[in-house]
């Protein structure tokens, strides 16, 4: 993937080779993780190349990320990370490339992080890579994830790790996007669940990260038209 002139092949090929290797359960780990590593670094360096095979890249990665994360088998950390890597490089591309994603798909990304947060919250890149994957759910499904309790899991997130700069940025980022001028019920669901406390937290403990500063600014400004929360 990385030799010159990939950006020229055609890898449909070689993208429906890697869904197959996802969605076989008898796969060894070790597969699965290169597997998914491989159509990462596929989707990253060709973002525009393999849209027909989007939809079935999602459904193959989630699918995964779903069946290793503690219900119908162990909780598999090392695999859940590569996972959620990959599903952050599709959902980039599915927001340049947007096709149909229900509702019952938002809500297992929803509760992958939330599992993420009782199960192992100390992986840091496992989180991050959720947060972006659901930061890019942001611009396409705004409403089914406020639906589905996105708010809290993403401050939750935040609260665990305070010091952490990139996963406070990503829930700057994503509390940006859903704060509303219009919808002051979402407004004061983010006050409730501390989400005010958080924003002026990340503003306070990460003053040269310009990132922060904005997002935190653009979603702290969407409470200034309500007296109460001002």
């Amino acid at each position: 993937v990385t030799v010159p002139g990939f950006m020229v092949i055609n890898t449909d090929g070689l993208v429906d080779f890697l869904i197959g290797v996802l969605d076989n359960p008898s796969n060894s780990d070790d597969m699965v993780i290169e597997a998914c590593g491989a159509l990462w670094a596929c989707l990253s360096k060709q973002p525009n190349a393999n849209t027909n095979l989007l939809p079935q890249c999602f459904r193959a990665v989630l699918g995964l990320c779903v069946r290793h994360k503690g219900e119908s088998t162990a909780f598999n950390s090392p695999i859940l990370t590569e996972a959620a890597g990959t599903l952050s490089s599709v959902m980039y591309c599915v927001r340049e490339n947007p096709f149909y994603i229900s509702d019952e798909d938002i809500d297992a990304i929803i509760s992958i992080l939330d599992i993420v947060i009782e199960c192992d919250v100390q992986n840091f890149s496992l989180m991050e890579r959720l947060m972006d994957a659901i930061f890019s759910l942001c611009f396409l499904s705004k409403e089914v994830l406020i639906q589905f309790g996105v708010i809290v899991v993403v401050i939750d997130c935040m609260v665990e790790h305070e010091t952490n700069e990139m996963i406070q940025q990503m829930g700057c980022a994503i509390l940006a996007l859903l704060a509303s001028t219009e919808n002051l019920q979402v407004n004061l669901s983010i006050a409730e669940t501390d989400g005010i406390d958080m924003l002026v937290s990340a503003l306070a403990g990460f003053t040269e990260n310009l990132v922060i500063q904005t997002d935190a600014c653009r979603a702290l400004s969407h409470f200034s038209i309500d007296l109460e929360m001002k």
